[in-house]
């Protein structure tokens, strides 16, 4: 690995724990950092055992109570996705674990954003791996979420 993507590697951490704190902009700037590491190191991060810490720290981002630190955490993953498809589909679940809890937030913006966001995965993921995931939801995510996670589901397997 060359001495600038150790580097970048170095900074996961910080990124990571910068997002533990109370500092909404620091969460925002941590967010922006994230995804500049991740265009950087592609091909490395994709197989380094510090993929899923991003992935669940982008998450985490998504959930985040700051409507603009979860707003950057989408807009994040919008361009995560079609880079790491095979990560993400490794870890479907998660990711679709995480975005459903926005199917019920009461920020409309954040809802549809999220709810377009699953439509990016359906659009760019292969359906076998996330059927178990949206089936999941369905059946045992927050009721609120039922209807648009159904939605999803059939729209994986082209049933609309």
């Amino acid at each position: 690995m060359a001495a600038e993507q150790q580097k970048d590697f170095e900074m996961i951490p910080l990124l990571v724990n910068n997002m533990k704190g109370n500092n909404w902009k620091l969460r925002f700037d941590s967010l922006n950092g994230l995804m500049q590491m991740a265009e950087r190191t592609q091909d490395e991060l994709q197989i380094s055992n510090k993929f899923v810490l991003v992935l669940e720290t982008l998450i985490k981002g998504v959930t985040d109570s700051n409507a603009k630190v979860a707003f950057k955490a989408i807009e994040v993953l919008e361009k995560f996705i079609p880079l790491f498809k095979t990560g993400i589909e490794q870890n479907a679940q998660l990711v679709l674990t995480g975005l459903s809890a926005n199917l019920c937030s009461t920020n409309i913006l954040l809802r549809n954003k999220t709810d377009l966001l699953i439509d990016l995965l359906v659009d760019t993921l292969e359906s076998d791996c996330l059927a178990e995931g949206l089936v999941h939801l369905a059946l045992y995510g927050n009721s609120r979420a039922r209807a648009p996670i159904i939605s999803h589901l059939c729209g994986t397997f082209n049933l609309l």
